[in-house]
């Protein structure tokens, strides 16, 4: 399951933002940049595990590029749900996850990996 942001969405531009906003003995600076170093389309792909992706549709810029990756070849067995009038934040409420995204995620997991989860 990927939650969070697209894999592809951390620009350098925006590494280079949460770098100055970090000390420069943090361990996290070199994570951004080992970050977009990573392949995620190849590795997800390869992945041998149910693979869900999940986004609010209101979260625009992350809804397009999700869309997009729905419609790839390399990520046909994965599964995509859109939540309707949700944005990021609205993804991650204590409402929106008590329903609908717990309950349908919760679902998914059932039908794909099975009831013994």
């Amino acid at each position: 399951m990927c939650g969070g942001f697209a894999p592809d969405f951390i620009t350098p531009g925006i590494m280079r933002q949460m770098d100055r906003r970090l000390p420069p003995d943090h361990a996290a600076r070199s994570l951004w940049w080992w970050h977009d170093a990573f392949d995620w389309s190849d590795e997800v792909s390869k992945m041998s595990c149910a693979r869900l992706f999940y986004w609010g549709s209101e979260d625009r810029q992350m809804a397009r590029k999700l869309r997009r990756a729905s419609g790839q070849l390399t990520l046909q067995d994965a599964d995509f749900i859109e939540f309707p009038g949700l944005d990021h934040g609205e993804c991650s409420t204590p409402e929106s996850l008590q329903d609908p995204v717990v309950p349908t995620v919760a679902d998914w997991i059932s039908r794909r990996v099975g009831p013994a989860w």
